[in-house]
């Protein structure tokens, strides 16, 4: 038999391979092998391709910058709640160390005080060197009694942590020593004729009286107005009066200048602050947390080195010695039964000057006629003040 040329036995033609083909196809498809081997292939064209793209980058960025500003603020309101209470504690502390101080003397430390140095001297120091010993700060105290002549280069410098809030910044600060609390310290003493040169005088007169606040010259004579718990427990009470406030422009713990370590009310007929963008005014107070970056610490100290040295009255300085504090709202405050709390920044100026008094019946002022205008009694206070107390 003769075959057609191009074929020969055990070759196949062109349609008998391609229906193989499809019969291989086909039994491999029945058998499951066809699904492997495309899985397969598509793992092996899938790590050819591990690398992100471009948008994907973009879309894992987006997300972590969403949650990064999301978690920023979360973490820095936590922390400052942190540094807010410890400040409560702080000056709860202050406030003990004073309370202390009323039970060994029987009186609260005076805005300034005389002390007998080891030299036989009399010398003024402030609310919060009186307090030192207190305050677990003796040896402190010891370099105050061995100073000369009330020279505080001996000890003014000294930081103690006691004395500033930690939300208070003191990374650049110019001025050593610093204070962050303030005391009580009634009507504006310049109002009251009280020069700060006659603070050097054991033996001056002029003062404010006590039932304007806590803290006043005392100078161990007849004319101190010294306060005690007694006093506050036959008038406005001890619950009632504030004792210790926040203050950024408090500068150093050491001073004597009542703008710069205390805390006054003054007469206000109008029963208003004076507003942020507005220029200091004479008898006239910032509302709590505003006016604090109007002067810096050293234009603050110049000030009150001028004063000093001119014994020219202080003026405008009035107007920062009011409560402020880096707190959202407002500032803590301790009481002069050493209870704390946060004392809101939206209080009427009255209402603040009533919680500074401590006898409404008896608070003077030299531009007032009476006592208090409309002024609530402190029983009615915490109704007044509807949840800003």
């Amino acid at each position: 038999m003769h075959c057609r040329r191009g074929s020969s036995q055990g070759q196949f033609t062109r349609q008998q391979v391609g229906f193989l083909g499809y019969w291989i196809i086909y039994r491999l498809k029945e058998l499951g092998a066809l699904s492997y081997l495309q899985f397969k292939g598509t793992e092996i064209m899938s790590k050819k391709n591990l690398g992100f793209t471009l948008v994907e980058l973009l879309v894992v960025i987006a997300i972590i910058g969403v949650l990064v500003g999301l978690l920023v603020p979360a973490v820095n309101y936590a922390r400052e709640a942190a540094r807010k209470t410890q400040c409560l504690n702080r000056v709860r502390s202050l406030g003990q160390g004073m309370l202390q101080h009323e039970t060994a003397k029987q009186n609260f430390p005076g805005r300034i005080n005389f002390v007998r140095n080891n030299q036989g001297q009399q010398v003024p120091v402030s609310w919060t060197t009186k307090t030192l010993p207190y305050i677990e700060q003796g040896n402190v105290w010891d370099l105050v009694v061995n100073s000369n002549s009330g020279d505080q280069s001996l000890y003014a410098g000294i930081e103690l942590e006691l004395m500033t809030c930690p939300s208070d910044p003191g990374d650049g600060s110019q001025i050593p020593g610093r204070l962050s609390y303030v005391m009580n310290t009634g009507g504006w003493d310049d109002d009251f004729g009280v020069r700060i040169r006659e603070i050097f005088n054991p033996n001056g007169r002029a003062n404010d009286i006590r039932a304007n606040g806590i803290g006043h010259i005392n100078r161990n004579n007849q004319f101190d107005q010294k306060v005690d718990l007694g006093f506050l427990g036959k008038n406005d009470g001890a619950g009632s009066t504030i004792l210790l406030s926040e203050n950024l422009n408090a500068v150093n713990w050491a001073n004597l200048d009542e703008a710069l370590h205390g805390l006054v009310w003054n007469y206000n007929p109008e029963n208003v602050w004076i507003e942020e963008n507005a220029q200091p005014a004479s008898g006239r107070m910032y509302r709590i947390n505003q006016g604090a970056d109007r002067l810096t610490d050293k234009q603050l100290l110049d000030l009150s080195n001028e004063s000093i040295t001119s014994n020219k009255p202080r003026g405008l300085l009035n107007s920062y010695a009011r409560p402020s504090s880096n707190h959202a709202g407002g500032v803590n405050v301790v009481y002069c039964d050493g209870h704390a709390s946060f004392l809101s920044e939206e209080i009427d100026p009255n209402i603040y000057g009533q919680l500074l008094s401590t006898s409404r019946s008896q608070a003077r002022h030299p531009r007032m006629g009476n006592s208090w205008r409309q002024m609530p009694v402190p029983s009615q206070l915490n109704t007044m003040l509807d949840g800003k107390y």
